[in-house]
């Protein structure tokens, strides 16, 4: 959301609407007293269950939570997304729910973490992960998420179904299904929204393209703990179903927005922009004695305390933000002293796009604005390109050096992707009406990440007046990307990305050396430095995208992987999962080799006095 968006307005309407749905159910008559925990085979969990009065049979608690909808990824997948094999277990849809403060969410909250207390009554004390709400700003927020796929060990005796045409409409799902991976119901989310008529409320099912961030909606959510590394659990919220219930104050939003619109800049000639670092910030951190990164315990990554860790980036943070030049950080760029107010959107002829630019107040040019992001890196395609890499002439227009961070859950790295939003929604104002398609993080198991790249090759009919540079000896040792050029690709500084390790001498100065590609890797905390392009799709549709202009290796991480621990690791998983069970205290919990049922949607009765049951699902 942004300034255009009425918080309170949202809040109070969030109130209200929730208050009418539930005003008529007996609130006393909640689902605490029945739910128990129940631990499942295939695959191995732990679930929130209770007894269906008319079958004694169990059936998996489904309780509904309403809020306005601050992050989402969400279907329909469309073109030209791509799915990685190694991603597929991964991929998911998921929203984040705020209140902006309301009673509601907080409740709401505080009833979460009592079915978290009912899950660690079945585990050794320290083994379940505390469950935390997400941020949104200065906002607490719950995070709900179910995955695409599930392994085809752990179907459990379901059977496999199609997507929608409605979720995966270009088949991109569809085509990522394997031997290994299926789609069944327990991956299903259903989307209603919630329509009046005739002073009855009816539930009708509506494309997911439908939920924008902003919407006030109810969600249907089961709750379940999973295994991790280490002889750790954690407990997720996953997503079964999303109910629209009010979008007025997106709307009201989006007509402020249009209202305000402001003429876009149009220019011909390439942009200049600032990267890498000048010589007052040498100085400027000699003086404030800014650490480049604590000290830290060595562990293997399998072992990795991922609170531990994020706190440590969340120092890195802190320093490298705090202490610094603010304009240059994408942590604040909504702040006082951040870039927020000092950049507008210019659309470039040679390739069409727009770009993100503030104005240079030296010589009263745009300039393309470059922000900074603390991260630790989690996935990487960089150079240098070796043999035996060959190069397609169809790839070369595709082929990039890329790289994704996470922040492990820390709050000030998803202040940094909120950031994003905010930023996409500038680019908004000077785009048609609702052509954009929306940005969303990937991930990196369950936490969020940010992807980021840089095209090795322009074409040649693009390179707008820029002179073709070569590639580096540390980039291109084998001669591979040159010997790709052609007459319909070159290499310009546009896509030239630079790499560098900050050093902190005896004297406290950070200094910052270039380095070779090579030595960073996942794991490593980094800085990086990035500039924001709208890029035209088909069917006039427009879409965000973040370039990569220069990374920073802050520090080379002992949360690298090796070989050798990864086999222990490997050999020595099941013994230690059968310790935990024999050390774990407390009553046996029950088991079942069956699928759980659950009831998600809305029943016809409901359909006639939607307030009358709402209740007994609810979390207060």
């Amino acid at each position: 959301m942004d300034a255009f968006y009425d918080n309170d307005e949202a809040r109070d309407l969030l109130e209200f609407v929730t208050k009418a749905r539930i005003e008529k159910g007996p609130k006393k008559d909640g689902m605490a007293p029945y739910a128990f925990v129940q631990s499942m085979e295939k695959p191995h969990c732990w679930k929130l269950v209770r007894i269906e009065q008319n079958t004694q049979e169990q059936e998996e608690v489904v309780l509904r939570i309403q809020g306005i909808i601050c992050d989402k990824s969400i279907p329909p997948i469309k073109r030209p997304f791509e799915i990685e094999s190694q991603g597929r277990k991964y991929l998911r849809q998921s929203i984040t729910l705020t209140g902006f403060g309301s009673d509601i969410m907080k409740k709401a909250i505080e009833n979460i973490h009592y079915i978290h207390g009912l899950f660690n009554q079945e585990f050794t004390q320290g083994e379940l992960e505390a469950w935390t709400p997400g941020r949104f700003g200065q906002f607490d927020a719950i995070d709900i998420s179910n995955r695409y796929f599930t392994r085809r060990s752990d179907m459990n005796g379901e059977m496999p179904i199609q997507f929608s045409r409605a979720i995966d409409p270009d088949d991109i799902l569809t085509n990522a299904l394997s031997n290994d991976f299926v789609h069944i119901q327990e991956n299903v989310v259903e989307y209603y929204e919630a329509v009046k008529k005739d002073n009855k409320i009816k539930y009708i099912d509506i494309n997911p393209g439908r939920i924008q961030r902003g919407d006030i909606l109810e969600i249907q959510a089961s709750f379940m703990v999973v295994p991790l590394k280490a002889k750790k659990f954690k407990m997720l919220i996953v997503l079964r179903a999303i109910t629209l219930l009010d979008n007025s104050a997106t709307k009201n939003a989006t007509i402020s927005r249009q209202m305000s619109g402001q003429e876009v800049r149009r220019i011909s000639q390439t942009l200049k922009r600032k990267t890498g670092y000048s010589e007052d910030e040498d100085v400027e951190m000699r003086d404030k004695s800014i650490p480049i990164a604590p000290a830290r315990p060595e562990h293997d990554w399998y072992t990795i305390n991922v609170k531990k860790y994020s706190d440590l980036l969340e120092a890195v943070i802190t320093a490298r933000t705090t202490k610094g030049p603010k304009v240059v950080q994408l942590a604040y760029f909504n702040s006082v002293d951040g870039m927020s107010d000092l950049c507008s959107v210019t659309e470039v002829d040679k390739p069409r796009c727009w770009k993100l630019t503030k104005t240079n107040i030296d010589d009263n040019s745009q300039e393309e604005v470059v922000l900074r992001i603390q991260g630790i890196v989690c996935n990487a395609s960089l150079p240098p390109v070796k043999r035996p890499f060959k190069i397609e002439s169809k790839q070369r227009r595709y082929l990039k050096q890329s790289l994704a961070l996470t922040g492990l859950g820390g709050t000030k790295f998803s202040t940094m992707i909120e950031n994003i939003y905010d930023i996409q929604h500038i680019f908004e104002r000077s785009l048609p009406h609702n052509t954009m398609d929306a940005w969303v993080p990937s991930y990196y198991e369950t936490c969020k990440a940010l992807d980021m790249g840089n095209r090795y090759f322009t074409d040649r009919r693009d390179i707008n007046g820029d002179t073709p540079i070569s590639f580096g000896t540390e980039i291109d040792p084998h001669n591979i990307l040159t010997n790709a050029l052609s007459n319909e690709f070159v290499h310009l500084l546009e896509n030239k990305v630079d790499y560098y390790e900050a050093q902190q001498g005896t004297d406290n100065i950070i200094r910052y050396y270039e380095i070779n590609p090579m030595k960073i890797r996942p794991g490593d905390v980094v800085e990086v430095q990035v500039s924001f392009v709208a890029i035209p799709l088909k069917q006039q549709r427009y879409k965000i995208l973040v370039v990569l202009r220069a990374i920073t290796l802050l520090d080379c991480s002992p949360l690298r992987v090796s070989q050798h621990s990864a086999k222990v690791h490997n050999a020595n998983r099941k013994q230690n999962a059968s310790i935990a069970r024999r050390m774990s205290r407390g009553a046996e919990p029950r088991r079942a080799s069956q699928s759980l049922k659950r009831k998600i949607g809305y029943e016809e009765d409901e359909e006639h006095d939607a307030g009358e049951k709402l209740s007994k699902m609810r979390l207060d």
